[in-house]
Formats: C-alpha cells, structure tokens, sequence
C-alpha cells in the first residue's frame, strides 16, 4: 500500500504527470501522418498528403521531446500548438488520395479533446505558477551575453572595462544599458521581427498568386503568423523553457515553407533568407549558453 501511495505520489507530480501525457500523445498522434507516408509512393504522390503528414510529424515529435526535457511550464504551449494546428491540418489533407480505412473525423475530435484537456490543465498551473514567479525565472543563464562582451574573454572584459572607465568623456551609463541588455534575447526579437514580415508579405503572395488559402503553403505561413508570437513572447519570459521551441517552430515554418513554395512555383528567397537570419541568432544563443555548459558562470 505504501508503495502504491509512493508511486502514485511521483506520477501525480506535474512535472511527471506532464512527461506521461506529452509522450502519450506522441505515440498517439504520429500513427496516422505515419501510415499516410508510408503507402505514399511514386504513383500517388501528393503535397497534400506530404505536406500535412510532415508537418505533423515535426509539430509533434520536436515540441514533443522539447518539453519532455522541461514538461514544468512549457507543456500548454504544446498542446496549444496542436490544438492551432489541427484544423488546418485535417483540412488540408487529401483523404481520398489514398484510401485508407480510417474514420478521420473520429481521429480528429480524439485528438482535439486530448489536447484542449492537457491544455487546460496545465494553463491552470501555469497560471497558479506564475503568482509564485520569481526573478530567476527571466534569467537565460548565459556567460558574456551583451553586444559588449559577445567576443572576447572575462579578464580581458575587466581589463578593458577599467581602461574605458578611464577616459574623460567615459559615458558610463550607455556602458550599463549596453552590458545589461542580453544580446542572445535582442537577436532572438529581431529575428522574430524579420520573419513576421516575411511572413505576412507571403501570405499577401500566396493569395494573389494561388488563390484560397487552402493550399499547403498558406497553411504553413498562416500558422507561423499565429504562432510564433506566442512561442517568442514565452521565450521572454520563460527563456530557459521556451527559446529553443521558439526557434524549432521557426526552423519548422521556414522550411516547410521553402518545401511548399517551390512546389507552387513561389520565389522563396526571402524564406531563405528568414532561415539564415535565424540560424545565426540560434548560433549566438549556443554560444553564449554554452559557455555555462562548460563551466561559466551565469552573467
């Protein structure tokens, strides 16, 4: 019996609990996209069945083990993701492209009522938790982070600090703001800000040159539209939890969006571009984090 008390106790704890329900809708939702590209051969190839089922694929199994590594406040904005994504998923697939025996309808409200559900619970404790917040939890735990610090070492930063201290028309409190502002957070935000407005002109493109917004690439662009800002503003003021599924999610909209733009003949250079930017702002983020991963500490 005690052991009993004692398990249940360890599972009903949100982090595990969290952990439990993520990985079950894992193994759950990757079934069908799954079995869609497994009978998807060269004779009924379709971007709507492709496209919908990778999207799937990468929404699931990325944010999926993301938050299986910090389940405690990033488990809502997975399932919110879903619960975004879902419908237009479902109604960009091409069902009767390859006939296979599945009630469809039935998959989706399973699914959708199995998100809305650990959705619920989890905004409830997030909200709980956010009256308990502290200061740390705005942290990004990063060593040299500041446009001033970026590229060079601690003691040559000292050194130098002292020289500029030295001279007469020193301006110490530009030096402040400088230091204090997180150079990894700044490039995060104007990467976001790039990206929206690449976004938003080829949502305008997709409309003039395909027509509905139906097809696989509007469905793409138009869920970056309505999610990325989400994933960004958490990545703000939970970075250690959300800046990494910022930029999965971001990766995952550009490059479905270069996949799905070349097949509809749209000129995707500035998606390309979009991914570059963001690359290089996630390279910064590794490198300033990565200095506390061998042993620096925190600013």
């Amino acid at each position: 019996m005690r052991k009993l008390k004692k398990a249940f106790r360890f599972i009903a704890r949100i982090d595990n609990f969290n952990r439990i329900i993520v990985f079950v809708s894992m193994c759950l939702f990757i079934v069908m996209p799954s079995l869609y590209l497994y009978y998807t051969s060269d004779t009924n190839f379709s971007i709507n069945i492709t496209m919908p089922s990778l999207f799937m694929l990468g929404l699931v199994i990325g944010n999926g083990l993301l938050v299986l590594y910090r389940p405690l406040r990033s488990t809502w904005c997975y399932f919110l993701l879903l619960i975004i994504a879902l419908p237009f998923i479902v109604y960009g697939y091409g069902f009767s492209e390859i006939e296979l025996n599945i009630n469809h309808d039935a998959i989706f409200y399973i699914t959708l009522v199995y998100c809305i559900l650990g959705f619920i619970v989890n905004i409830v404790f997030l909200i709980y938790y956010m009256r308990r917040k502290g200061k740390n939890d705005f942290d990004e735990k990063t060593n040299n982070d500041s446009v001033y610090d970026f590229l060079t070492g601690e003691k040559n930063n000292k050194s130098i600090s002292n020289k500029l201290k030295e001279l007469p028309n020193n301006d110490s409190l530009t030096l402040s703001i400088i230091k204090r502002n997180k150079f990894s957070r700044l490039t995060r935000i104007v990467s976001f800000v790039i990206i929206y407005i690449v976004l938003l002109v080829y949502l305008f493109i997709s409309k003039n040159k395909i027509g509905k917004y139906s097809n696989q690439f509007s469905i793409i662009i138009l869920f970056g539209v309505l999610c990325l800002p989400i994933t960004l503003v958490s990545s703000l003021l939970y970075p250690l939890d959300f800046k990494y599924i910022y930029y999965f999610n971001s990766f995952l909209v550009l490059v479905l969006g270069i996949i799905a733009g070349g097949y509809y003949d749209i000129k995707i250079s500035f998606l390309v571009i979009s991914t570059i930017i963001v690359g290089i702002s996630f390279i910064v983020t590794l490198i300033v984090e990565g200095r506390t991963w061998t042993g620096d500490r925190p600013d």
